[in-house]
């Protein structure tokens, strides 16, 4: 073999080998890439988690706020349908200047309650919890 053929050879097997550490280099980074990207997925899926309870746990309140609310229109639609309240009672109306009757408030649901069972004559609030 002639030297000139040798050398050259040489020359690229060296080339070659700078060339196969530098990718094994590159390699490597990108590995390293990969894992801090997979770690950070799974940090944020247990972000994502968490938020996720968080939403139904926002959405149980929300829903126990609008079943709270619904009984305290409840109490206050039963406070003025037992004193016969019929959404419009000025004078023009048989209201209380007419000798109709007054709009009275009481104060929780269970009077609410008790008001309704005392004119109705029977339980105002059957097969229902009565909240004070």
């Amino acid at each position: 073999m002639p030297a000139h053929l040798s050398q050259k050879l040489k020359s690229e097997s060296g080339i070659l080998r700078k060339k196969f550490a530098s990718l094994q280099k590159e390699m490597e980074e990108q590995k390293e890439g990969v894992r801090k990207q997979q770690a950070e997925v799974t940090k944020l899926n247990a972000v994502i988690r968490d938020m996720e309870k968080d939403i139904i746990q926002l959405k149980k309140e929300i829903q126990e706020r609008d079943e709270t609310i619904q009984d305290k229109v409840r109490c206050c639609f039963f406070s003025l349908y037992a004193v016969g309240w019929t959404g419009n009672a000025g004078p023009e109306n048989g209201g209380p200047e007419n000798g109709g009757p007054k709009i009275a408030r009481p104060s929780t649901c269970a009077e609410n309650a008790l008001l309704m069972s005392v004119i109705s004559g029977r339980n105002a609030v059957k097969n229902k919890t009565v909240h004070t």
